[in-house]
C-alpha cells in the first residue's frame, strides 16, 4: 500500500495538516483536496457510471461491481447488500 511519508495510507482533503504547507498552492502539497479529473467519452454500450471513492477499486474488480449493480437494478438485491460488499472487501 502506498503511503505519504510512511504514515498516511490515503490522501484526504480535510485534516492531516502535517502533510500540508500553507505557503504552497494546494496542488503542490503532499495531501490536497484538488481532485484528479478524467474525461472519458461515453457510448450506447455503457450501462453504468460509478462515482465512488478510490477504495472501491481496491476491493472489487470491474466484473464484480458490474454484476452487483445489475442485481440491484434488476431488483434481485438491494443497495445495502452492494454497500456491504464494498465495505466487507468484496471479491477481486
Amino acid at each position: 500500500m502506498k503511503r505519504v511519508d510512511g504514515e498516511l495510507a490515503v490522501s484526504r482533503a480535510l485534516g492531516d495538516f502535517q502533510f500540508k504547507d500553507a505557503g504552497r498552492a494546494p496542488e503542490a502539497t503532499k495531501v490536497t483536496s484538488l481532485p484528479d479529473v478524467s474525461v472519458h467519452a461515453r457510448d450506447d454500450r455503457d450501462q453504468f457510471l460509478v462515482l465512488a471513492c478510490d477504495g472501491i477499486w481496491d476491493v472489487m474488480s470491474n466484473e464484480v461491481k458490474h454484476c452487483a449493480l445489475l442485481c440491484v437494478v434488476r431488483g434481485h438485491a438491494n443497495i445495502g447488500l452492494l454497500a456491504s460488499l464494498c465495505v466487507g472487501g468484496g471479491q477481486r
